[in-house]
Parts: C-alpha cells; structure tokens; sequence
C-alpha cells in the first residue's frame, strides 16, 4: 500500500509550485493548530517536531511524506514561510489541493501519517491535553481523515 515503484515520479511533479508549498505546510499546520492548541507550544513540542520529520524523511511509512520532509530540509523555504502561504490560501483551499492530485488511499495515507505525527507531538511534553484532542478532532473532521482505520494503514 506504502510502496512507490523506482519508475514512479515524485509526488511533487504531480503539484505546481505553489500548491507544492501548501502540500509541505500540512505537517507544520498540524504541528501548529494541535501543538498550539493548548497556549503553549513547549519546546518539547517542538523538539518533538523536528526529530519526527528528520527522521521521517527516511522513516515515514507514507511516502509523500517522506517526500515533504526530505524536501523540506533541503530546501530554503521556512516554516513561517510555509504556514503564512497556506493561511493565505486558507484550509479549504489546501484540502482541495490534496484531494484533486491525489488518490483516496494516498490522500487518506498522507493525512492519517501527519495525524500521527501531530499526535506523537502533542505527547512530547506533558501528554495530551483536552484542547489538543478538540484540535485534533477538529482537524480530522476537516480533512475527513479515517481515524479508525489508521491502526490498519499504519500497523499500529
């Protein structure tokens, strides 16, 4: 379900530039909206961010993913660069974005992966808080993430 064929172009090419920018925003949009959620982003949170997403960039399972997280470091495009372009576009617009150049199945598997993350990040400092559940609800709603089926796409 995960794999990509060596022949298989990169996500990106599928994306203008601008929509690529928005596609790249998700994971920080989540990291924002979950870890924020609270009125704290801690550092631990933020720590928490980063070590996912360097390591995601060979360990995510969902390989857009993977993609935007290697893409993100070598590239010199900023988080506050990212979330400004994607809060200028508004969530409506990066939905639209994914659902029109993706598939179900890689639409549902890029948003339950970034789900995850914003999950194990939110658990980084002093566990999950109330807000930060309603955050992430909130972002599964708009999104229309599968939640319960996230165990069977990510084993776990």
């Amino acid at each position: 379900m995960f794999k990509k064929s060596a022949a298989s172009k990169p996500f990106k090419s599928r994306f203008s530039s601008e929509d690529w920018d928005l596609v790249m925003a998700v994971p920080f949009l989540f990291f924002g909206m979950t870890a924020g959620a609270d009125g704290n982003i801690d550092t631990a949170e933020a720590a928490e961010l980063q070590r996912r997403m360097q390591g995601g960039a060979i360990g995510y399972k969902d390989p857009l993913h993977r993609e935007v997280a290697a893409q993100f470091f070598s590239t010199p495009v900023t988080i506050d660069q990212l979330l400004q372009r994607a809060n200028a576009a508004g969530p409506e617009k990066v939905r639209s974005v994914l659902q029109k150049a993706l598939t179900p199945d890689e639409y549902q598997n890029y948003l339950g992966s970034v789900f995850i993350d914003a999950m194990g990040v939110a658990r980084a400092s002093q566990g999950v808080s109330q807000e930060e559940l309603t955050a992430l609800g909130t972002l599964a709603t708009f999104f229309g993430i599968d939640v319960a089926g996230l165990d069977k796409r990510f084993g776990g």
